[in-house]
C-alpha cells in the first residue's frame, strides 16, 4: 500500500474539481485504521453557530477539560505511540534515500546543471530585511532558464531556532510537512472551514493544531501566509502562492514574498539591520494591524491560547503583541487582504478585496495619472466567470482611484452591463498545447470548464497564453503585473515609459476572479461589495521595465491566444469549431489526465 499525492484543488468553486474518472484512477485504499483526529478549533462566538460544534464530534476523551482551555478549543489528542512516530520516521528515510539518489539539486535535468551550479550563501541562512520576492523551486525547470535563483520550503521555514510555526493553506499534508519542523515546535496550520467538519488526515506531529474560520457556501479559506518566530527574536513573514503539499513544491512554479523582523528589544543591537529605536514605544504600522487582522478573522487566537498553555516559553503570546513588539519600520510592500463577508459603505469597502488594493495602490503613490496608460497582465490557476462588470470595476480599482469607482457606480446596471471590456486587461492562462508541451506535472491543480470558455460574452480577446520565464514548469502562481504606458498629446496610447515608477507588482493568493477580489455592486450612496474568500497578497512598485520584465513569472510580453488555442481545461472539453474537432481535443485531454494520474501513482511507489 503506498500514499497517493495530495493535490489541493483550489478552484475556489466545487465544480471544478477533478472529474470522477479520474479520481477512479487513483489506487483503491483498504479501509482505514481509525487514526488520531487532529486538534479543530472552531469560532464559536460567530452568530450563526450550529447547535452541535465540530468539537462535539470528537471522542470524548480528546475534548478540553482544562477550565483554562477556551471553550471552543480542543486539547491535543494524545497519539497511540507507533502510529505517529513510524510515519515520521518513514518520511524521514524517504526524504533521505532520495537525496542520496538524486543528490541535493534532486533535479531532473542531469549532471550537468548539478557541475555548472554556483554556490551562493545559503538561502536558509539568508536573513531579508527588506524583503524579496522569490520563485519556488521545481525540478522541471532546474536550472532555470532565466536565471533566477528559486527556493525551497525548508529555505523559507529555516528549521534552526524555530520556536513557533503559523500557517495557513488551502491545502495542508501533515506528513510531508513534519519533517521540516522539530518534534518539538508548535506549527498552527489554518485552513478549511469549520463547516467541513473534523479532518480524518493524520497528523504526524502532536504539536500540530488546526483551526479555521468560519465560511458562508460557496467560499473558501485560500490565504497562503506564513509567521515564523525564532529563537532569537525574529519574525518571518511570508506570504506565498503555494500550498501547503509536495506537489507546489516540488513539480509546480510557485512565488513566495518573505521579509525578516527583529523584536524591538534586539533590532538596535543586530548588525547589518540599519535600525534604531529610543526607548521602548512600538512601531506602530499599517502592515503590522492589517496582519494582526487576518490572524483573528481566521481564527488563530484559540489556537494561540492553547499552544500558550502547552508552551508557555514560545515568542507570541497575542496577536496585539505583532504590531508592539516587532520593528516595522522597513516595510515598503503593502498587504492587501480578501475576508470574507458582505460589506456597505465606503469605509468598510476600503478595508478589503480589490478596494483595499486601490486604497494600497494610491497610499504606494502609484494610482495612474491622466497622462497615463494602464495594462494589467494577471495570472491565476483558475479562471473566473468573467463578465464587463466586474472586468470595468476591477480595473477602475487598480488605477488607484477611489473617485472614479463611485462615478461607475453611478452608471445604472443596465448601463453597465453594456460598457465594452477594457483593452488594458490580460489575463494570462496556458493553452492545451502549451501544458502538453511541459512536464505536464500539476495540470490537475490548473481551472478551467467548457462552461466557463463557451459563455456568451466571455472575453476571449483578453485571454493570453501562459508560458514559465524558468522553462518547461507549469505554475501555480497568481500575480498580476501592471505597467503604465505615457499617452500622446492625442491622447493616443504611446509607447515610452513614464517618468515615475515603470508599474507595479501583485503576488499572493487572489486567483484573478469574483470570489477572491469581491463583486461592488450598488450605488454611489450605497455602496456594496461581497467577498466570498479568505485571501491575502502583497503589492509594490516596480521602477523600471527591466524590473518589469525580471519580476514576470511568465514570459513577456504574452501572446493572445491564436486562432485554434484553446485553454487547458480541468474537466469536459472546449467545443471549437465541429464535431471533429471537439473529440480530438476530448480524446487528447483525457490521455494527458490518464497519463498524469500513472505518473503520480508511479512516482508515489518510489518516493516509499
Amino acid at each position: 500500500m503506498y500514499n497517493v499525492p495530495i493535490v489541493a484543488c483550489d478552484s475556489e468553486t466545487e465544480d471544478e474539481s477533478d472529474d470522477e474518472w479520474i479520481q477512479s484512477m487513483r489506487p483503491k485504499t483498504e479501509p482505514a485504521k481509525k487514526r488520531p483526529e487532529p486538534i479543530i478549533i472552531v469560532d464559536s462566538d460567530s452568530e450563526d453557530s450550529r447547535p452541535v460544534s465540530t468539537a462535539s464530534k470528537l471522542p470524548s476523551s480528546s475534548r478540553a477539560t482544562s477550565s483554562n482551555v477556551p471553550a471552543n478549543a480542543v486539547s491535543p489528542v494524545k497519539s497511540k505511540e507507533g502510529f505517529l512516530s513510524d510515519r515520521a520516521q518513514m518520511e524521514a528515510e524517504r526524504l533521505a534515500r532520495r537525496k542520496r539518489t538524486l543528490g541535493d539539486n534532486d533535479t531532473i535535468a542531469g549532471n550537468d546543471a548539478k557541475r555548472q551550479r554556483t554556490t551562493p550563501p545559503p538561502l536558509a541562512s539568508r536573513r531579508f530585511y527588506d524583503g524579496a520576492f522569490f520563485p519556488t523551486y521545481t525540478i522541471h525547470a532546474n536550472p532555470r532558464a532565466d536565471g533566477r535563483e528559486a527556493i525551497r520550503f525548508e529555505e523559507v521555514v529555516g528549521k534552526s531556532g524555530l520556536k513557533l510555526a503559523i500557517l495557513s493553506s488551502f491545502g495542508f499534508d501533515p506528513i510531508w510537512l513534519a519533517p521540516h519542523f522539530a518534534s518539538d515546535v508548535p506549527v498552527i496550520m489554518v485552513g478549511g472551514s469549520e463547516d467541513s467538519g473534523p479532518s480524518t488526515t493524520p497528523i504526524a506531529n502532536t504539536n500540530f493544531i488546526r483551526t479555521a474560520p468560519r465560511l458562508s457556501k460557496g467560499g473558501c479559506m485560500h490565504m497562503k501566509y506564513m509567521l515564523l518566530f525564532y529563537s532569537d527574536g525574529r519574525l518571518r513573514v511570508v506570504v506565498s502562492t503555494a500550498n501547503l503539499i509536495a506537489q507546489d513544491w516540488k513539480h509546480l512554479e510557485n512565488m513566495v514574498f518573505i521579509q525578516d523582523f527583529n523584536s524591538l528589544s534586539t533590532s538596535s543591537r543586530v548588525l547589518g539591520t540599519g535600525t534604531s529605536t529610543q526607548g521602548t514605544t512600538a512601531v506602530e504600522h499599517e502592515f503590522a494591524t492589517i496582519l494582526e487582522n487576518v490572524l483573528r478573522t481566521t481564527n488563530v487566537r484559540p489556537a494561540l491560547q492553547l499552544v500558550n498553555q502547552t508552551h508557555p516559553a514560545i515568542p507570541f503570546r497575542s496577536i496585539s503583541d505583532l504590531s508592539r513588539q516587532w520593528d516595522w519600520s522597513r516595510v515598503t510592500a503593502q498587504l492587501v487582504a480578501s475576508i470574507a463577508g458582505k460589506y456597505e459603505g465606503w469605509s468598510r469597502i476600503k478595508t478589503t478585496g480589490h478596494p483595499r488594493l486601490m486604497q494600497a495602490l494610491d497610499a504606494l503613490g502609484l494610482a495612474t495619472s491622466k497622462d497615463q496608460k494602464l495594462v494589467i497582465e494577471c495570472q491565476g490557476s483558475s479562471m473566473g466567470s468573467y463578465t464587463t462588470q466586474w472586468f470595468n470595476q476591477f480595473y477602475i480599482s487598480a488605477s488607484g482611484h477611489l473617485s472614479a469607482l463611485k462615478t461607475h457606480l453611478d452608471l445604472s446596471e443596465g448601463k453597465r452591463k453594456k460598457l465594452d471590456f477594457p483593452v488594458g486587461v490580460k489575463v494570462v492562462f496556458p493553452t492545451l498545447d502549451t501544458v502538453k508541451s511541459t512536464s505536464r506535472r500539476g495540470s490537475s491543480s490548473l481551472f478551467c470548464t467548457v462552461k466557463k470558455w463557451e459563455a456568451k460574452n466571455f472575453p476571449k480577446g483578453s485571454i493570453y497564453n501562459s508560458k514559465s520565464s524558468a522553462g518547461k514548469a507549469l505554475m501555480h502562481t497568481k500575480q498580476i503585473i501592471a505597467t503604465f504606458k505615457q499617452k500622446t498629446q492625442g491622447g493616443e496610447d504611446g509607447d515610452s515609459e513614464p517618468a515615475g515608477p515603470a508599474g507595479w507588482m501583485y503576488v499572493g493568493s487572489h486567483n484573478f476572479t469574483q470570489p477572491a477580489w469581491g463583486n461592488l455592486s450598488g450605488t454611489r450612496d450605497r455602496p456594496v461589495l461581497n467577498v466570498n474568500n479568505f485571501e491575502l497578497g502583497v503589492v509594490v512598485p516596480l521602477a523600471t521595465m527591466q524590473d518589469v520584465n525580471m519580476s514576470s513569472a511568465w514570459e513577456r510580453p504574452p501572446q493572445r491566444y491564436g486562432k485554434g488555442d484553446v485553454p487547458w481545461v480541468s474537466r469536459g472539453v472546449v467545443i471549437e469549431l465541429d464535431l471533429f474537432r471537439a473529440e480530438t481535443l476530448y480524446l487528447q485531454m483525457k490521455e494527458l489526465h490518464k497519463e498524469i494520474c500513472e505518473q503520480e501513482m508511479l512516482d508515489a511507489m518510489m518516493d516509499l
